[in-house]
């Protein structure tokens, strides 16, 4: 049901330092990764690509916030998720972090067939390089964590399945005006 990632003083460079792509795939009992005594950018300082498909019961990836090269991000079919990320989640993760150094590099967020999936984070979360957010099959969202002064800068697409997800999402004033021009409509991926 969890995974834990501890990091072993007595092997100093235990970690996956050339990882760069890393694909998790139908692990249906999971809810949780723990952290104890690492940090994920110590464990995976390389990674750039992680794919998560089909975790049933997953509540949340909060720690890849702080992945410090992480660009794609790909979450499929994780039912369990209401937020996908966390800025202080239960573990002591939060508490050795930058709280405000949210995916310095991740151009591409893919959350795809997400169905419990009300939010994607904490209000006012940053996405400093985000190009390319795709929100597909993810009937409960609710609320996106941008303000008027945390909207990407980057953002060139805003995808959705149709007009009505847009319509019914929660935003700040002002929010939806600063992504209108952002927004494309319709599936790119057959779930």
């Amino acid at each position: 049901q969890e995974i834990t990632v501890r990091h072993d003083t007595e092997q100093p460079n235990s970690h996956f330092g050339a990882l760069n792509k890393l694909s998790l795939s139908t692990m249906v009992l999971l809810r949780e990764i723990k952290w104890m005594g690492a940090t994920p950018a110590f464990i995976f300082p390389r990674l750039t690509c992680l794919e998560l498909f089909s975790s049933q019961r997953l509540l949340h990836l909060s720690w890849v916030m702080y992945l410090p090269r992480l660009e794609q991000l790909y979450i499929d079919l994780c039912n369990g998720m209401v937020q996908a990320f966390m800025r202080c989640h239960g573990d002591k993760l939060c508490n050795g972090q930058d709280k405000t150094k949210t995916f310095p590099r991740l151009k591409l967020l893919f959350l795809i067939y997400n169905e419990s999936l009300e939010t994607i984070g904490d209000n006012g979360m940053e996405f400093p390089s985000l190009e390319r957010l795709e929100l597909e099959g993810s009937l409960a969202l609710k609320r996106l964590p941008f303000q008027s002064d945390s909207v990407p800068p980057k953002l060139k697409e805003l995808r959705f399945d149709d007009a009505r997800c847009w319509e019914r999402l929660e935003c700040e004033e002002g929010v939806k005006t600063i992504l209108q021009p952002y927004l494309k409509f319709g599936r790119r991926h057959q779930g």
